[in-house]
């Protein structure tokens, strides 16, 4: 249990005024800073794998392959259903039917290749086209998703960034919030221009359910 007499362990109190006053929190709130540091630390563990060269379009062409490769070896571990005239076609088949199972292959080999196969496929289904271009920044989006939900629980506002059209800038509160986060938390983001950050937020923001 969170007691509110203890400070914080993460940021200054500087930083946790500037965070405090853009979610709308007039008084220092020790309580609001402990939830706070623990979707930091939870977001700083989680995010440790390095995804940045992780690409949508090899991903993909990896499963292709592993699933192309699965149904070649699933027709070599099928038995021959040649029949015809030629008897030593006729024996070659017998004799390959006859060794697969002996060595039990066709049996627990094909089982596996073919729910192989079909989870390739069911994951090429649910894969988003790829539209090219840099890989995302994966550490960002889970920022954003755990500031997003920590917002939401404690504001209660919807998390969302606008475009300010008449001053060429994206701005909202919820920006406000992140841009206060990232400069206590994350600083190379807190260094991003506003069109940089608003635009990778608001892209960000869309991968997110609907409810949230």
């Amino acid at each position: 249990m969170v007691n509110a007499d203890e400070p914080p362990r993460i940021g200054t109190d500087e930083d946790y005024r500037r965070i405090e006053t853009a979610a709308g929190i007039e008084t220092p709130n020790h309580r609001f800073r402990h939830r706070l540091d623990r979707c930091i630390e939870r977001w700083v563990y989680d995010s440790e794998p390095d995804y940045s060269n992780v690409r949508q379009a090899t991903f993909l062409k990896a499963v292709r392959q592993l699933k192309t490769h699965a149904e070649h070896l699933l027709r070599d571990l099928t038995y021959p259903t040649y029949i015809g005239d030629d008897q030593s076609e006729q024996a070659r088949a017998l004799a390959y039917g006859f060794a697969l199972d002996f060595l039990g292959a066709s049996d627990v080999l094909v089982q596996h290749l073919h729910e192989l196969v079909e989870q390739a496929n069911e994951t090429l289904d649910v894969m988003p086209p790829d539209k090219g271009g840099r890989p995302p920044d994966v550490a960002f989006e889970m920022l954003l998703r755990t500031l997003a939900n920590f917002y939401k629980d404690e504001t209660g506002k919807k998390p969302t960034v606008t475009w300010d059209e008449h001053n060429n800038r994206y701005s909202g509160t919820f920006l406000k919030f992140l841009q206060a986060c990232c400069r206590a938390f994350a600083p190379k983001y807190a260094a991003k221009t506003n069109q940089a950050l608003g635009k990778a937020t608001q892209r960000a923001l869309k991968k997110l359910p609907v409810s949230l």
